[in-house]
């Protein structure tokens, strides 16, 4: 064994020590498609996936808080529920395309138009 195997080793026994392997995402479960046949290069696919997902998450991210920006400014309440609609397309457009933990939850007309009275009273 080398020396960077026995390293690597004592500090994985040092974290399950202190406790950092206990009440892990998915702990006693047994691992999704573990007997799936996978095709060549089926990480990769994988892998562009998941980036491709976040970098469109981060993207709609920035687009909604340009969106929440113009909410405040909506001259009338009509407005802002068009804007709030608008947003919600968006959201419904890119969210089939997004990974599941990367969904991005819709916005919510009641709680924007209850801020927006209180800001405008």
């Amino acid at each position: 064994m080398s020396y960077l195997d026995r390293l690597v080793d004592e500090q994985i026994r040092q974290a399950m020590e202190r406790g950092e392997f206990d009440h892990l995402p998915g702990s006693g479960k047994p691992l999704r498609d573990l007997d799936e046949q996978r095709r060549p290069g089926w990480f990769a696919e994988q892998l562009v996936r998941r980036e491709r997902s976040r970098v469109l998450h981060d993207d709609t991210l920035a687009s909604l808080a340009e969106r929440r920006i113009a909410f405040w400014r909506a001259p009338t309440l009509d407005a802002l529920r068009e804007l709030v609609i608008a947003a919600n397309r968006e959201l419904a457009a890119v969210n089939p395309r997004l990974e599941p933990d990367d969904r991005i939850e819709l916005v919510d007309v009641r709680e924007v138009v209850a801020a927006w009275r209180t800001t405008r009273a």
